[in-house]
């Protein structure tokens, strides 16, 4: 999948694949309906070095939306952190992660 976002192309085929995750949420529709759902988070790194998400949400068993959602580095490690992602963190975060 490919998507320019802000003047950036993001691809998902060129960039590197780290970890998805599943997260229930909660929205309200287009006609003020109250919904459920689960979105798929699923984390890349360009090969420039810029990071991104791909944002899947199930909207019904047929149907999915699917949103690219550029993150900076900060909202990044805070995304694998809140994961517990530590290999990743390990290898592109270094600096700010520390054995005990």
């Amino acid at each position: 999948m490919k998507q320019i976002v802000e003047g950036t192309v993001y691809d998902t085929e060129m960039a590197t694949r780290f970890v998805s995750h599943d997260n229930k949420s909660h929205w309200i529709s287009d006609r003020g309906a109250i919904s459920s759902g689960v979105f798929t988070e699923t984390l890349y790194r360009t090969e420039n070095g810029n990071w991104f998400q791909i944002r899947e949400r199930r909207v019904l068993i047929f149907k999915r939306e699917t949103m690219f959602v550029p993150m900076s580095e900060e909202e990044a490690f805070n995304w694998l952190h809140r994961f517990n992602e530590i290999k990743v963190l390990r290898r592109y975060f270094r600096d700010r992660v520390s054995e005990g």
